[in-house]
């Protein structure tokens, strides 16, 4: 009786986190629009997977940029890599915010940013765990021009 209670209680907590992730995920997607796309000097997209640990240390490295470099325009958005249903979800909105074709080249693979021209949709520059963060705020400033 006790390793069924065990055995439910485990499975709970793992859907609760797999709520709370899938949550987190979507409530950026649901901002981003084409608008703020087009209005932005800087398109950041993370292709990130919850199981995916070297997706875990990217993030860790590339959230400490996001609020100074989200005030000087850059806007940052997550394609989940987690399933195929969040795959699908992505592809979706990728197309909707006109990446189609970025996601046509890149959306097989996890654990980088890829920084986006809003204007042309053409690739720019990438983040990813090669750089330390202080390379990878040199890539940023470049591309902002400064």
């Amino acid at each position: 009786m006790n390793k069924l209670i065990l055995a439910f209680t485990s499975v709970a907590l793992l859907l609760s986190l797999a709520g709370v992730a899938a949550s987190s995920t979507s409530s950026a997607s649901e901002t981003l629009t084409t608008e703020s796309v087009s209005s932005s000097n800087l398109l950041a997209v993370e292709f990130l997977a919850d199981w995916c640990p070297a997706c875990r240390a990217l993030t860790a490295r590339v959230d400490p940029l996001k609020t100074s470099y989200e005030t000087r325009g850059v806007r940052f958005t997550t394609f989940d890599m987690t399933s195929e249903k969040t795959r699908r979800l992505a592809a979706s909105q990728a197309e909707a915010l006109g990446l189609g074709a970025v996601w046509n080249q890149y959306g097989d693979r996890s654990a980088f940013v890829l920084l986006i021209d809003p204007s042309t949709h053409k690739v720019v520059g990438q983040l990813d765990l090669s750089q330390s963060e202080e390379a990878m705020t040199r890539t940023l400033d470049n591309l902002l021009g400064g």
